[in-house]
């Protein structure tokens, strides 16, 4: 078994209250450094517990790291009869409990045991050329049944298993007066062997030295008192709505009665004898009247497709004193005057009144568009009209 060396490092009981060396890693207050071993600390005096690392060099893939107190001899600082907590690569791959009783390294492992409740949040790892056992220790007194080697002779560097028995083991009380000795070990191989007094190397700190200090909460401040909403503005008066235009006046007003008293607004002689009266609208339909001094035969207003064209085309035309109706004319022959129905037109009433032939009906005001072409014809023969 290769001899492996090893860094002792001595933990001092309790005394002042500032750090030697703070430590470089922001987890923790205080640190020591000895023999290439860090190891750096926090003591929480609330809980009555510590955490620690111990940060040691690995020079290959494997390597182990321990820490070890002896409750027997708080002030010696060897791993022989003390309580070991130690963990690594390879062979030691968790962190365990020993309580070796000689070198040899089978008896050491023979003691192998969990670790006890007073020791919590263990991790080793290895990374980096470094391997670190991290953990947090309570402090008062802590019984513990471990498996410590008795060998029957004591041969420093025997690997062969000895009979072994059962002793219960202290874990030394963390206190305000006296020292409590923690010894540091770390190895560069997996697997566990003796390593003599080479490098040994030992350093006295305080664990009140790393009082974490916890600062009160502070005061939140008090919150500002809110501002008084501003008064909403008044909302400004809606305009006016504008006076509808007053309807032209540059038609000839109509002289002719639509119902009852009610006269239609315009009136426009087409001859001398037809002229068109109508009512003023936007939208919706508007009264329309045509007027003829003929009273006899027939007479009609149609909308031709083509200005100046009879077909085709929708007329509205009457025939006789009391019949009227609307026609779908495609060709300038009897034959081309058919009766029909519109959408855009409703149907037509006509009468004869003080010498006048009227022919009245209403039209969407989007059929009757300024372009609109119209024209008119009647004459003195009774021509016919098929009625609808």
């Amino acid at each position: 078994m290769k001899m492996l060396k090893a860094t002792f490092l001595t933990l001092a009981g309790m005394a002042s209250a500032a750090c030697n060396t703070a430590s470089t890693d922001s987890n923790y207050v205080c640190m020591i450094t000895g023999a290439g071993i860090n190891v750096h600390w926090k003591t929480f005096t609330a809980g009555n517990y510590y955490e620690m690392m111990v940060d040691a060099p690995q020079a290959g893939a494997n390597g182990y790291a321990a820490v070890g107190w002896n409750p027997t001899n708080p002030t010696g600082n060897k791993m022989i009869g003390s309580t070991i907590l130690m963990g690594g690569t390879a062979d030691l791959n968790s962190v365990k409990m020993y309580s070796p009783a000689d070198t040899v390294q089978a008896n050491i492992l023979a003691t192998e045991a969990a670790v006890p409740a007073t020791i919590t949040q263990t991790a080793i790892n290895s990374a980096n050329g470094r391997i670190t056992l991290k953990f947090r220790r309570s402090g008062g007194r802590c019984t513990h049944l471990l498996t410590p080697s008795r060998p029957t002779s004591s041969p420093r560097k025997q690997l062969s298993r000895q009979p072994s028995h059962k002793r219960r083991l202290l874990l030394p009380t963390v206190v305000s007066s006296g020292n409590l000795l923690t010894i540091f070990a770390f190895g560069n191989t997996g697997t566990l062997s003796y390593h003599g007094n080479a490098g040994k190397s030992s350093a006295t700190i305080n664990l009140d030295h790393g009082v974490a200090v916890v600062p009160n909460p502070p005061t939140p401040p008090t919150p500002p008192t809110p501002p008084t909403p501003p008064t909403p503005p008044t909302p400004p008066t809606p305009p006016t709505p504008p006076t509808p235009p007053t309807p032209s006046t540059t038609c000839t007003a109509s002289t002719l009665i639509q119902t009852g008293t009610t006269t239609y607004d315009c009136m426009h002689a087409l001859s001398t004898a037809v002229t068109i009266h109508w009512n003023r609208e936007t939208s919706g339909t508007a009264a329309v009247a045509a007027t003829t001094t003929s009273v006899n035969g027939w007479f009609s207003v149609s909308f031709p497709q083509t200005a100046g064209s009879m077909s085709p085309a929708t007329a509205v035309a009457t025939s006789s004193a009391t019949t009227a109706g609307i026609y779908s004319i495609t060709a300038r022959s009897a034959a081309g005057i058919t009766a029909t129905t519109s959408t855009d037109i409703d149907t037509p009433t006509t009468e004869v009144v003080n010498g006048l032939r009227i022919l009245r009906f209403n039209a969407k005001v989007s059929f009757l568009t300024a372009s609109k072409p119209m024209n008119f014809a009647y004459h003195s023969t009774d021509i016919q009209f098929p009625v609808a």
